[in-house]
């Protein structure tokens, strides 16, 4: 299988040019944590905060659902003696998180537009991607094939019990809201994953940011374009700094990375709209 895999991927990269390199670069970056974090606020600071959070939870759910699919099958990369990495990428190969990714991610937005023109573009965009981490010598074509299957799997659950675990949840007490929120942290009782700590990290902070938005803020859409500007400006802000100063400050220890993902993603679903509403109360007053 690999053998082939190796064949294609070199017969992509003998067709190499400029603008494919740039072209499929910018596509695989979609797929990078550093899209994700641009993206994900957008979403819940720009559109409202429960459509960027249930999106967040689809997010992490494919994430992780990846993470523990590569950890289990323990799959290679294809080597750089035998083909060029246009791009770096660590960890196992099988499936590819950025073809599983680009399924749930464009084809969860799709649906919620549930418009024709919003499937194409999904499917053209998770094709694209996928092509990409072939094309930049990361992944084998089989790698792939495996992360949109596994992704479209992830995505027809997600739709599916997305409604009835919204009408659970709405039906539990505030305790079993945080006690629910803090549950990940059991993840890290068992492993030290570089990516799950991270995973387990963000997904907690944002869990609990949005347990107490939900209960103090109540952050709703920008009412002006120079709100949406303001959040943009001085949300971004706050992500790129905890995003880089505790990693300065920090030990390089799994601890650390899961504070500094807990903390980014307190400040998204919480410190930063507590900010925005008392700035757009003041611009208001």
């Amino acid at each position: 299988m690999h053998e082939w895999g190796y064949l294609i991927i070199q017969a992509l990269q003998n067709a190499r040019t400029p603008w494919l390199d740039a072209l499929f670069k910018a596509l695989t970056w979609t797929g990078n944590e550093g899209f994700y974090l641009v993206f994900v606020p957008l979403l819940y600071w720009g559109v409202h905060p429960r459509f960027g959070f249930r999106f967040f939870l689809v997010f992490m759910l494919t994430g992780a659902v990846n993470t523990l699919a590569k950890l289990a099958l323990i799959q290679p990369r294809p080597s750089p003696a035998r083909v060029l990495h246009l791009v770096e990428a660590d960890g196992f190969g099988f499936p590819s998180g950025h073809a599983q990714n680009a399924v749930v991610v464009w084809g969860w937005l799709a649906a919620q537009s549930r418009q024709p023109w919003a499937y194409i573009a999904a499917a053209v965009m998770a094709i694209l991607v996928g092509v990409s981490r072939v094309y930049l010598g990361v992944h084998f074509p089989h790698d792939v094939l495996g992360g949109w299957l596994l992704g479209l799997l992830v995505l027809l659950v997600a739709l599916r019990i997305e409604a009835p675990l919204q009408a659970w949840l709405a039906q539990r007490s505030t305790t079993a809201h945080l006690c629910l929120a803090l549950a990940p942290l059991a993840v890290l009782l068992f492993t030290r994953d570089t990516t799950l700590v991270r995973q387990t990290g963000v997904l907690v902070g944002t869990l609990v940011g949005f347990w107490g938005e939900r209960r103090t803020v109540r952050l709703g859409a920008p009412p002006t374009a120079a709100a949406l500007l303001l959040r943009f400006v001085v949300g971004g802000l706050g992500v790129a700094l905890l995003y880089t100063v505790p990693r300065a400050l920090l030990p390089a220890e799994w601890w650390a990375a899961a504070l500094r993902y807990a903390l980014l993603g307190l400040w998204l679903a919480w410190g930063a709209p507590i900010l925005f509403a008392r700035l757009e109360r003041r611009r208001g007053a």
